[in-house]
C-alpha cells in the first residue's frame, strides 16, 4: 500500500544549515505514572526516568553516595589532563566512580595541572601557545593567568599559603613567580639552570 503525505503538511521552519535529525513528541501526558514524580524517585537531587526505573544523578561538583540516592561533596578526587582530547577530567577517590570532564563551555588544551583548594580553582598549562590558565571546578570563570614572555613552558606549581604561582621556562632557563592576582611577576632562579622541567611546591 502506498502511503501519501498528509494534506496538512506544512513547513514549520526552514533555512536550517546542517540539520541532522528531528524528534517528535506528544503533548498529552502518558497514561502511566512516572516514578520520578513521586518524592523525586527517592533522589536527593536529579531523578532520571529510565526503562529500568528511576536513576539518581548529581549536578556538577557532587557525586552519588554509596546508597546511590544521596548526592554528597567528594572529599578527595584526582584531576588529570587529556591533552589530545582537550580536557581536564576528575574522578572520586572515595567512591571510585567513573570519571567526568570538567564542564567548560569550550574545550581547553591542558597539559600540566595544579590545584588551589581554598579558591577551588584548577591551574593548567597550554604547551601550544605557552600560557597558564585557570578556572573554577564548575567550569566557570575561565581566564588566562600568564600568556606573554614564556618561551618553553614546562612546569607549574601553586603556593596555596603565600598565594603565588610558579612556573618553569625550559628555553629561557629560569623559574618565575607571580602573585595570584597577576602582579609582582619576577624570575626567582635564573643562574646555573639547564632546561628546568617539572616543579613542585611545599609552602609549609
Amino acid at each position: 500500500m502506498k502511503v501519501g503525505y498528509p494534506r496538512s503538511r506544512e513547513v514549520l521552519i526552514d533555512q536550517l544549515p546542517n540539520l541532522m535529525g528531528v524528534k517528535a513528541t506528544g503533548m498529552k501526558p502518558l497514561p502511566r505514572s512516572n516514578p520520578c514524580a513521586q518524592n523525586n524517585g527517592g533522589c536527593s537531587h536529579l531523578c532520571l526516568y529510565t526503562p529500568r526505573g528511576p536513576r539518581c544523578s548529581c549536578p556538577t561538583g557532587l557525586e552519588l553516595a554509596t546508597n546511590t540516592r544521596q548526592c554528597v561533596v567528594p572529599e578527595a578526587y584526582l584531576l588529570y589532563s587529556l591533552p589530545r582530547n582537550g580536557g581536564i577530567q576528575e574522578i572520586s577517590l572515595d567512591t571510585a566512580q567513573s570519571d567526568k570532564a570538567l564542564p567548560f563551555s569550550r574545550p581547553v588544551e591542558a597539559y600540566l595541572l595544579d590545584f588551589f583548594v581554598e579558591d577551588n580553582m584548577v591551574y593548567w598549562t597550554n604547551a601550544r601557545d605557552m600560557s597558564i590558565s585557570r578556572a573554577y571546578l564548575n567550569g566557570s570563570k575561565v581566564e588566562r593567568f600568564i600568556d606573554i614572555g614564556i618561551e618553553l613552558l614546562q612546569g607549574v606549581a601553586v603556593d596555596w599559603i603565600g598565594r603565588n604561582v610558579f612556573w618553569a621556562d625550559a628555553q629561557a632557563n629560569r623559574i618565575e613567580v607571580a602573585r595570584m592576582d597577576g602582579t609582582s611577576r619576577r624570575p626567582i632562579i635564573w643562574q646555573d639552570l639547564d632546561s628546568p622541567a617539572c616543579i613542585a611546591m611545599d609552602p609549609a
